[in-house]
This record gives C-alpha cells, structure tokens and sequence, in this order.
C-alpha cells in the first residue's frame, strides 16, 4: 500500500501555515490555537489527501491525544504502557517484571491492566507512579530497554502527538519500532503523516473506517476504533470540545 509518509509533496510540505490564527487568552481554544499555528498547513494538506478531512477534526484528535504538549526533537511526547510490556516481555519474564513493574489485575494490583502503573529501578524501593511526567516516562522506557531490549521496550510505548502505540509501526511503512521511534524523534512531520497513515489502516471495523469516522464527525466511533473500547464516552467528549474550539478558531475546512 502506498503511504502518506512517502508522499512527496506531502515530505515537503511546511509544517506551519501561512497565516496563524490568533491565540484565545486559554483553555481548550489556546490549545488549539498554538497547535495550528505550529502544524496545521501539514495538517491541512494531509487532511486532503486523504480524502477531505477537515482541519478542525485531525486538530481535535491531536489536542486530545497530545493534552496539548509541543514537540521537542529528541523528546516526543511518550507514554509507557506496562502492561503492553508484560505482554512483550513480562509474561515470559514474570518474577522479573513483578520486581520492577505494577499494572491493575496483576499480582494484586486493582484495577484494569492499563490502570494503576507504577516502576522501580530497586527491588526494595517503593513502588511509584510516573505517568504525569515525562522525564519519568522516559526513565521508565530507559529501564525497559536495558532489561528488554529497544524493539520489545519501544513496542510496550506510545509516542508522539497522535499517541500512536509503537506496535503499529508496519501500519505507518516503518521496518520495525526502532525505525518509527527514530522518525518519530526527528521531526514532527512524521507524527502527523503518521497519524493520518494509521487511521488509513486502522479496521474500524474495516480499513479506512476510521477516517470515514472522521469525515462525519462520529466521535464515539473515532473513540472507539482509535482508543479503544475502555473509554469511548469520555473521549468522545474531548473530542467534540476540541472541535468545537477549532471551529470557533474557523478552522472548518
């Protein structure tokens, strides 16, 4: 299949549009705001290719999934799942996670398997929480390679602005989780390439269902097919504030 990282016009592309829309006083609208201002002609472009998504919407999932935070080459947006790690890793390894690792419905833990993490580098520390903190992720997922390996530790991760898990990387062209993390760590344009190549492959329930999804604006189905099916409501919300605030912004086209 053809991708839209590998597009040409789409890989020279600027990132930023030629006019910037003002930037509310805060809140969701500022978010926004500052994300357009940082990628939306990409965002815009890509959007068209694959088939008229609106700027508004692909802004609204990114604000979302990315609460907002900017990107910093070398330091994209991570988040650790430990129990996508216990499935790469820790099942074959269990005595050994359960050392360093927590995570809900496991060796008496509450909650979901992706409720309740918490990591430590010393078997006889304390038990800490980390998500929240982005130095934190990152020392988590240091950790993860050291006992793992990068591809097992990348593929237990989620990263970017669109928080695409790192198992995906075949759905966006990439070789393995180690190339992804590298082009994801290079430059934002990959992110957002990325994340329309994902909706793209996504079965929702078929593929290409998600960006249908998109195009109508069916955000509990977007919830559904691109987060999963643990939170759908409260992500839908989310979803159709952020739109709201992008509209307002007259960010629908």
């Amino acid at each position: 299949m053809a991708f839209f990282k590998d597009d040409p016009a789409l890989q020279t592309a600027k990132l930023a549009p030629t006019k910037p829309v003002p930037q509310p006083g805060g809140g969701i609208g500022a978010g926004v705001a500052k994300t357009y201002n940082r990628i939306g002609n990409l965002i815009a472009k890509a959007g068209s290719a694959a088939g008229g998504i609106e700027t508004a919407v692909t802004l609204a999932i990114w604000y979302v999934e990315s609460g907002g935070h900017e990107f910093t080459p070398g330091r994209a947006i991570l988040r650790f799942e430990n129990h996508k790690f216990f499935e790469q890793w820790g099942r074959a390894n269990a005595k050994l996670y359960d050392q360093h690792f927590q995570h809900g419905g496991r060796a008496g833990v509450e909650g979901k398997p992706w409720e309740n993490h918490a990591w430590r580098d010393d078997p006889s520390a304390e038990f800490e929480r980390f998500h929240g903190s982005q130095q934190k992720e990152y020392w988590v997922l240091v950790f993860a390679v050291a006992l793992a390996a990068q591809e097992k530790a990348y593929r237990a991760a989620s990263i970017g602005g669109p928080q695409i898990m790192m198992t995906e990387f075949a759905a966006l062209g990439y070789l393995n989780a180690i190339d992804m993390y590298r082009a994801f760590q290079e430059d934002e344009r990959w992110h957002v390439l990325g994340f329309l190549d994902f909706c793209a492959a996504k079965p929702a329930p078929q593929p290409g269902g998600l960006l249908t999804h998109m195009k109508n604006k069916d955000w509990e189905q977007v919830a559904r097919y691109y987060n999963g099916p643990g939170q759908v409501d409260a992500y839908a919300k989310k979803f159709a504030q952020a739109y709201a605030a992008a509209v307002n912004l007259g960010l629908r086209k």
